[in-house]
């Protein structure tokens, strides 16, 4: 059971790598995946630059809630 939670939270980590919002089908896996040692901040950042270069402004500035704030506001003054 824990190997296919482990492959479960590794796998959502490239569908994490996503630069639009996530449909709500993927809430309850998105909470555990938060929780795990797989949500890091070099993810966050992949994210955010991806949600950047897609003009989803609004996504980038969510996820940057969790990071440094020197990086929130890098982020922030980025539109």
């Amino acid at each position: 059971e824990n190997k296919q939670k482990t492959k479960a939270l590794k796998t959502f980590s490239s569908i994490w790598l996503y630069g639009h919002s996530l449909p709500e089908a993927c809430d309850y896996m998105l909470i555990r995946w938060q929780k795990s040692k797989y949500d890091t901040e070099s993810l966050r950042m992949q994210r955010i630059k991806l949600a950047m270069a897609e003009g989803e402004y609004d996504l980038a500035r969510y996820l940057s809630y969790q990071l440094d704030k020197s990086d929130q506001k890098f982020i922030q003054a980025h539109r």
